[in-house]
């Protein structure tokens, strides 16, 4: 499974790398004395807590996408901007509507997955979902927008544990169409 795991990440590394960045400047207020961040005007916010401490990112590579030409119906990637935050989510759901998804372990070509790396430039130290949920209240292919909240628990391979909670998805920018990551991959290897 950490085999396949990583082999997805590098995948949307590549692609990420690929697609430039969807900066986007929105107005956020700070971190209150709760910890809680508040949001005031933001487009393309993705907030979560990792054990505790406040991450305030926004959408790095949000897509609708096919593993290849096979995948019978579009999956979901939401990755949120390591360049804001060292501190970043990577999810796959199985299906590209609004819903919730729990997050699985096991079975990536076929159940809802992701990881939670403390520092994305270091992928080796990543954590995978062992439980956890998404929900997706509107995902939007004409504005290409969605909206939701996730929470879950990751573990890395020495067994420590991460608790990802109060997690908001607000106004995240959608790429439009669908990606078909098979095609990415081979059009990069084309010299």
């Amino acid at each position: 499974m950490k085999k396949y795991f990583f082999i997805a990440i590098a995948s949307i590394f590549i692609i990420s790398c690929n697609s430039g960045n969807q900066k986007n400047s929105p107005e956020v207020k700070s971190v209150n004395k709760e910890n809680k961040t508040t949001v005031n005007n933001a487009d393309n916010r993705i907030l979560f807590k990792a054990n505790g401490a406040a991450v305030n990112s926004e959408g790095w590579i949000v897509q609708r996408f096919l593993w290849d030409e096979k995948t019978p119906a579009a999956w979901l990637n939401i990755t949120s901007n390591m360049h804001m935050d060292k501190r970043t989510i990577n999810v796959n759901l199985n299906k590209a509507t609004s819903g919730t998804f729990q997050l699985f372990e096991t079975g990536m070509m076929k159940n809802s997955h992701g990881g939670y790396f403390p520092d994305f430039s270091n992928p080796m130290d990543s954590y995978s979902f062992v439980s956890g949920e998404f929900n997706i209240t509107e995902l939007d292919t004409i504005k290409n927008i969605l909206n939701g909240t996730f929470n879950g628990v990751a573990k890395n391979i020495n067994d420590k544990t991460v608790s990802i909670t109060e997690g908001q998805l607000i106004n995240v920018k959608i790429k439009p169409g669908v990606t078909n990551l098979s095609e990415e991959i081979d059009a990069i290897k084309k010299p």
